[in-house]
């Protein structure tokens, strides 16, 4: 049985939002090697790729941040991407990660941050 490992150090989870889409595209990481740049993507509403936006509260910080912070990330199935249907040019974009939720959910994102804040003035 292959071991889960996990990137974000430990802390407490205080929320998980069920994510429309989420996507990925740092495209400097192609500059330079003649490919073509590709982005993370996924979707749950073509491809059915289920995803959570998670809020997270690490209290010693990581490991280059002395001081407690607050890590949003995202966990579930993903795929890859070409830009081939970029209306705009991918090396120009400053934007370089979204995400995308149900409006409806933005109350359960906030929770978590509420969540987070009061664990911290705790501590």
């Amino acid at each position: 049985m292959m071991q889960s490992l996990k990137r974000i150090p430990n802390g407490t989870v205080f929320g998980e939002v069920p994510l429309e889409a989420a996507k990925a595209y740092p495209t400097r990481i192609w500059e330079g090697t003649g490919i073509a740049p590709r982005i993370a993507y996924a979707d749950q509403n073509t491809h059915r790729e289920h995803n959570t936006l998670n809020v997270k509260l690490l209290p010693d910080g990581g490991k280059t941040a002395p001081h407690p912070q607050v890590v949003f990330f995202v966990n579930g199935p993903y795929h890859v991407e070409s830009l081939g249907y970029a209306r705009s040019n991918a090396w120009d974009w400053t934007t370089w990660m979204e995400f995308h939720l149900d409006a409806r959910e933005l109350k359960r994102l906030i929770d978590a941050a509420i969540k987070a804040e009061i664990a911290l003035e705790a501590l």
